[in-house]
């Protein structure tokens, strides 16, 4: 049996105790959260690999979000549903005459949240802070609780954002996803070189196309590796964009190695292992 959806001043003062929307890297906590919240939706649970917690999403196009930011290296945090201070987005309504959000049953005022909240490393060494609201369909958001968020950041001097599908490169999600288990794996230099230089051979002994997991079958008996070491082993130069697509809209778990650069020289590729 579903739990109830209604908003109360009791759940509020759960999600108080519970510290949800406080903290930052492993130690945030989510305001809304995927185990006791009903929905309808795709709803999912996924476990961090930039940040090694559990993020909580309620559809694809959340998640898909989620596995695009981690895989951008200027984002070094990442806050799923993150909360407003609901006296303070009590007083931009009051003071502009908006209707603030309430739940229609119980009249509890609605802590206000966007998706994400992002921390962005700059060039100047200090970091800045992203606020993203994501929709499916921005009309259907209302236009009083889109000029309350946005006067919120305004005074805080963050930027905000408003993203749909239309914004996502999907490709570049499904790749993360696809690979993404291997982002935090460590290898030595010399073995992810060996790697290279090996499919750089196959690549060049090859007169018809192979697809990229065929290539990794054939890198683990050159190597004398195992086939789930070379498919870590690959996936990890994937996500780490040591191996790089020519087109931008080639999808790795369908690729070919024609589909990617492996012309690049070894130093190149160790200043670029080096740098990250």
């Amino acid at each position: 049996m579903a739990r109830s959806r209604k908003y109360t001043s009791a759940r509020r003062n759960r999600y108080l105790i519970e510290n949800r929307g406080q903290g930052d890297g492993v130690n945030y906590k989510p305001w809304h959260q995927v185990v006791g919240t009903a929905s309808k939706g795709r709803v999912s649970r996924v476990r961090g690999v930039k940040i090694p917690r559990i993020y909580h999403f309620f559809n694809d196009l959340q998640r898909n979000f989620f596995y695009f930011f981690e895989w951008n290296q200027n984002v070094v945090d990442i806050r799923e549903h993150y909360p407003l201070q609901r006296n303070a987005t009590l007083k931009i309504a009051e003071s502009y005459g908006w209707r603030h959000p309430v739940d229609n049953q119980t009249k509890e005022h609605h802590d206000l949240t966007v998706e994400f909240f992002l921390t962005i490393k700059s060039d100047v060494g200090v970091n800045k802070f992203l606020a993203i609201t994501v929709v499916n369909n921005i009309k259907r958001l209302p236009q009083h609780k889109l000029r309350i968020i946005q006067k919120y950041f305004e005074k805080r001097h963050v930027e905000w954002k408003i993203l749909t599908s239309k914004d996502l490169n999907l490709t570049v999600a499904k790749n993360f996803e696809w690979c993404r288990i291997a982002y935090p794996e460590l290898y030595e230099k010399a073995l992810l070189n060996e790697y290279l230089i090996c499919l750089k051979r196959i690549h060049q002994d090859e007169s018809s196309c192979l697809g990229i997991v065929e290539a990794a079958i054939r890198v683990s008996g050159a190597m004398a590796i195992s086939l789930e070491a070379s498919m870590s082993i690959l996936k990890h130069l994937l996500a780490h964009k040591v191996l790089k697509p020519i087109s931008d809209k080639t999808l790795f778990s369908e690729a070919q190695l024609n589909d990617f650069n492996i012309h690049i020289s070894l130093n190149q590729i160790q200043g670029k292992l080096n740098a990250g």
